[in-house]
């Protein structure tokens, strides 16, 4: 079944409740629809499948400027996020919350009730998927969830996930299924239910984030990725860094892994990694040159972090994207 409506307003407002139906009773097997939200030039896709116990939500598009669209979200289930392209920021209109995903990035996702605003930043190939489920769907998450309260809003709960390369992969299958149109929901039904296990096994091999800092500390920490995030190459120092958000470097360290889950030098580091691996898969651009632009003048010490964060080297990651 498929069914296609398309949307000219910039009072869209995502009906999750209807996107993301996730009692059992509602779930039709096979089942597809597809949304189209325009805001200017702006141009938003939402593919949604839904099968017996899973749903999985696809949302791509073309963002000129910042768009927000309102979410008005009523029910209780848990997602599993991922972003291949795009940065998007939810914030709560309930309290003084924001979540940022950027490239990337994979997170869980506890939902009971957000009510909130999702803003798109301007990118040409917005690629995010997100896998929904039931709570009490596997008793893993739940107990995830009931050990961490970082990233919390009110009705709303992001636990980062590390994203490896296998997850990365299958994130990108799912994004391009090869296979023909007759047997791609089977494809990508399958392919949810390994992200989900690799992701419960990824979810298990790293410490559970807790996070008790009130929202003054938790905006500092905001503003001190902010600031990494946007000096990459040269990134100040602690002591700098504490300093240009109003705090010590003692205190930031720690809030900041409160937080992330890592300390602002590995936080840099993965974004490195990740605009690197970024450039690799997308770009014809020699290891040297990406390298370079990341601020690593030596590109054997780039290519050694680079296996330690992805478990393949760029120049053996480069020639399988050629090959594939």
């Amino acid at each position: 079944m498929k069914k296609h409506t398309s949307h000219d307003t910039e009072n869209t407002c995502l009906d999750i409740d209807k996107l993301q139906c996730l009692s059992n009773d509602v779930f039709n097997k096979g089942s597809e629809s597809h949304q189209r939200i325009q805001i200017k030039e702006s141009v938003l896709n939402i593919s949604t499948y839904l099968f017996s116990e899973i749903q999985i939500v696809f949302l791509e598009g073309c963002i000129y400027q910042e768009i927000k669209i309102p979410i008005q979200d009523n029910r209780e289930y848990l997602s599993l996020a991922f972003v291949k392209e795009g940065t998007v920021t939810t914030k709560s209109n309930l309290c003084n919350y924001e979540s940022t995903d950027s490239p990337g990035s994979a997170s869980l996702c506890c939902h009971c009730s957000f009510d909130g605003t999702a803003y798109f930043s301007p990118t040409e190939n917005l690629k995010i998927i997100s896998i929904c489920f039931p709570r009490k769907y596997l008793v893993e998450f739940d107990t995830i969830i009931e050990n961490c309260n970082a990233n919390q809003a009110k009705g709303y709960m992001s636990i980062p996930i590390k994203n490896n390369i296998l997850m990365q992969k299958c994130v990108e299958m799912l994004l391009n299924p090869p296979v023909t149109e007759m047997i791609k929901q089977v494809f990508l039904q399958g392919k949810a239910y390994e992200l989900i296990s690799l992701s419960i096994q990824s979810m298990f091999s790293q410490p559970i984030p807790e996070s008790n800092i009130n929202e003054k500390e938790r905006h500092r920490v905001y503003k001190a990725r902010d600031i990494l995030e946007n000096s990459l190459i040269n990134p100040p120092k602690l002591p700098t860094l504490a300093r240009l958000v109003g705090t010590n470097d003692f205190k930031l360290k720690k809030d900041f892994k409160s937080v992330f889950n890592t300390s602002p030098y590995a936080y840099v580091i993965k974004c490195r990694m990740e605009k690197a691996y970024h450039s690799i898969i997308n770009s014809d651009m020699p290891i040297t040159t990406i390298a370079q632009n990341l601020g690593y003048n030596n590109t054997s010490h780039f290519s050694s972090t680079f296996f330690k964060h992805y478990g393949v080297k760029p120049r053996d990651l480069k020639h399988l994207r050629k090959q594939g």
